[in-house]
């Protein structure tokens, strides 16, 4: 419980910090407040669940190590760079669905099979 705690704990700092700025400072030059909260909703709450299943999996040392250090690299590489080239050209629906999907189901996909294989 202590320990689980404590992972979910890291892991909403990291999303949550490392979201809020990637959003919020490519969204105030290149895209409205609805790509803010899309970013905000579908990528933290995606990463939260992930990496909440590893948790509570008792993977706490690989989970703090490996899947953080990747769900803040690539998912938030790839999602800023993807992501907002599209939402500069206002393609809300493909931002929102097809992009973040695509992004984060292929990260999560690694992460989990990393974990479980180590």
């Amino acid at each position: 419980s202590r320990v689980f705690t404590l992972c979910i704990s890291r892991v909403f700092t990291l999303c949550i910090s490392r979201v809020f700025t990637l959003c919020s400072s490519c969204v105030f030059t290149l895209c409205s407040s609805r790509v803010f909260t899309l970013c905000i909703s579908l990528v933290f709450t995606l990463c939260i669940s992930r990496v909440f299943t590893l948790c509570s999996s008792n993977f706490f040392t690989l989970c703090s190590s490996y899947v953080f250090s990747l769900c803040s690299s690539h998912v938030f590489t790839l999602c800023s760079s993807r992501v907002f080239t599209l939402c500069s050209s206002h393609v809300f629906t493909l931002c929102s669905f097809h992009v973040f999907t695509l992004c984060i189901s292929r990260v999560c996909t690694l992460c989990s099979s990393s974990v479980f294989t180590l």
